[in-house]
């Protein structure tokens, strides 16, 4: 896995990153087949932009986003195509508004899967939590991580998630803006393994 983060960094990369997501999850799954390595894999690449308040992302069979609006209310964002490695195609990329106040969740598969569970209601576990947390996404990410991750549940997999939250728009003069995510994103991430 560390091989292909770093492949996927650098083609994300190329060409001072002007590729979209869809584009750079393409580029890494004719790497990967090329590989003639039969390991399949699920990848999200998402592109979050402040300046025009959108979340660009494209899917390799990972789960979904989660948007949980200023209101608080959630929606888990559709779409994405097979994992990396599966067949030769061309990945879709998707876009979607994120408005100030607005929490993107993006997590692995071992915060919302449990054995002898189907993967909706894991992923109904993770919006349920997350409409009924704090605004804070510090404080969103605290309460989400200890209602999923109950010490008295037993969980087989790596656990990942990061909440990105754009704050209050500032207007900006310049028609194009830099692609910079210090000023404007509020981003917080847990990693936590279990054996």
């Amino acid at each position: 896995m560390g091989q292909m983060r770093s492949v996927t960094r650098a083609f994300a990369l190329l060409d001072e990153g002007a590729h979209t997501p869809g584009e750079v999850l393409t580029r890494l799954n004719r790497y990967q087949r090329a590989l003639a390595d039969e390991k399949l894999f699920t990848i999200i690449y998402a592109i979050v932009d402040p300046h025009h308040e959108t979340v660009s992302w494209a899917s390799a069979g990972h789960p979904p986003p989660l948007l949980r609006a200023a209101s608080g209310k959630t929606r888990l964002l559709a779409g994405g195509d097979a994992m990396i490695g599966l067949a030769d195609l061309a990945y879709e990329q998707i876009e979607n508004p994120i408005d100030p106040g607005d929490t993107l969740i993006l997590f692995s598969d071992g915060l919302v899967e449990r054995r002898g569970e189907t993967l909706d209601v894991g992923l109904k576990r993770l919006a349920t939590a997350a409409a009924s947390g704090p605004t804070r996404p510090t404080a969103l990410r605290e309460h989400v991580l200890t209602q999923l991750l109950s010490p008295t549940r037993e969980l087989h997999d790596d656990v990942t998630a990061i909440f990105v939250r754009i704050q209050n728009r500032r207007p900006s003069l310049d028609p194009h803006p830099q692609r910079t995510l210090a000023p404007k994103l509020h981003s917080q991430s847990a990693q936590r393994r279990f054996p």
